[in-house]
């Protein structure tokens, strides 16, 4: 019974293209947190963006700060990237990020988020 549950809770999911972001995700660098991002389309065809929030959690300032996603189609199937970066970024700040996606993008899952 458990994994009939589980399995249709995932089926729904997926439906639903939920995001895999419902808890902050951390960078590798351990230093950018990446907040509640999703996938948003434009109203021109093959036009869609990657929007979230991203926090500085390095306790210092940090320069050329980068999110970069790997985006998917309905089907499941990887067909790009989605990336956007700052310049500059104090200690505690956030940033609303739009990383640009061409084609016609289901999901997101983030690859990377970081800076130096």
């Amino acid at each position: 019974m458990r994994y009939r549950l589980a399995a249709a809770t995932l089926a729904i999911a997926a439906i639903f293209s939920i995001s895999p972001s419902a808890n902050a995700q951390m960078g590798a660098g351990r230093r950018v947190r990446v907040d509640n991002y999703r996938v948003e389309r434009d109203v021109r065809p093959d036009r869609t963006r990657v929007v979230g929030r991203a926090v500085n959690v390095s306790g210092r300032r940090l320069r050329d700060v980068r999110v970069r996603f790997r985006v998917f189609d309905s089907r499941g199937r990887q067909i790009g990237w989605a990336s956007d970066g700052i310049a500059d970024m104090r200690a505690g700040q956030s940033w609303r990020f739009r990383a640009a996606a061409g084609g016609n993008v289901s999901r997101a899952r983030l690859a990377s988020a970081d800076g130096r």
